[in-house]
């Protein structure tokens, strides 16, 4: 009931301006002031279940060459559809949308089976295990009598995206920090202390049969590469929570999203051999494997490039 709660609020104020979103419906990178490495910050999750949907090219749908999530046929994907393109497009009926979100449920039932029982919060889990973070992250409860009104709050709204050709898993993580005394307020009134989208994309996968190579052992590796994608993406949060104000390298990136190449002009904040984080114009972040690039800004070596200029 929270969920559909939660979407509906999103639906009825996207299109509203507010603290935290354009006019046009954009998530808003928000970063107001720096947060202590030893304060508590209590994770709270939106949708309990990991959800897993289809990308398509929106040229298949409505003329735009710009990647689209399949949306309809629940709120939250009609909410990360908001995420991902930050407008649907009316021209499309809904019953189109219905079909479309069918076909892709449809591609990629076999993995989504695979992951109907992982919670968002196994994940957190065994991050905060594996790769403890600098600041102290416990995941949130009503009945921790240490939560108070003035406690932070980081609220997560993780999707997964599989392409057509299911070689390529992609997370878009939605962060948002505020105080819990804010938690029960409509997202135009919430004052969001933190708040930007972190994408991350995989490695292309490689393999004579993209099918077995998914979904051996139970699904083993599709599990791991959701871990991995999450892990990064909380991995790049911590290092972006006290970053206002900081000024990196622009460059124009292309690189292939696993349906065609993308054109990003960015600004460069991290880059290796293995990958490159960049902020796009509207603030987001994105973690893209430099295998994905069409060409390299920086010459790759075994030390990591920090392009901080601040």
């Amino acid at each position: 009931m929270r969920k559909l709660y939660f979407c509906f609020i999103i639906i009825s104020n996207i299109w509203l301006s507010g603290c935290t979103h354009s006019p046009k419906g954009y998530i808003k990178s928000v970063n107001s002031y720096s947060i202590k490495n030893d304060q508590p910050i209590y994770l709270y999750f939106t949708q309990e279940k990991v959800e897993l949907i289809g990308v398509v090219k929106s040229s298949s749908k409505s003329g735009n060459s710009t990647d689209m999530l399949y949306v309809g046929a629940t709120p939250l994907d009609f909410f990360a559809g908001i995420i991902a393109h930050g407008i649907v497009a009316e021209s499309i009926k809904n019953s189109n949308k219905n079909k479309i979100q069918e076909n892709a449920n449809k591609n990629i039932e076999p993995y989504i089976n695979l992951i109907q029982d992982i919670k968002n919060s196994d994940l957190t889990r065994k991050y905060l295990v594996n790769k403890p973070s600098k600041y102290t992250f416990i995941h949130y409860s009503e009945n921790n009598i240490n939560i108070h009104n003035d406690s932070l709050v980081l609220e997560i709204t993780p999707i997964f995206l599989m392409n057509e050709n299911q070689n390529t898993l992609i997370l878009r993580n939605l962060f948002t920090i505020f105080k819990k005394n804010q938690i029960n307020k409509s997202l135009k009134k919430r004052k969001v202390i933190y708040q930007n989208q972190i994408e991350v994309f995989s490695q292309e996968t490689t393999s004579d049969s993209i099918y077995k190579y998914w979904t051996k052992n139970n699904g083993e590796n599709i599990k791991t590469q959701l871990y991995n994608l999450f892990s990064l993406s909380v991995n790049i949060l911590s290092k972006q929570i006290n970053s206002k104000g900081k000024k990196y390298t622009s460059e124009n990136i292309q690189y292939f999203n696993g349906t065609d190449y993308t054109f990003e002009r960015s600004q460069i904040i991290e880059i290796n051999c293995d990958r490159i984080i960049i902020k796009t114009l509207r603030g987001w972040i994105k973690s893209i494997p430099t295998q994905r690039l069409k060409n390299i800004p920086h010459k790759c070596s075994n030390q990591l490039i920090k392009a901080d200029v601040s």
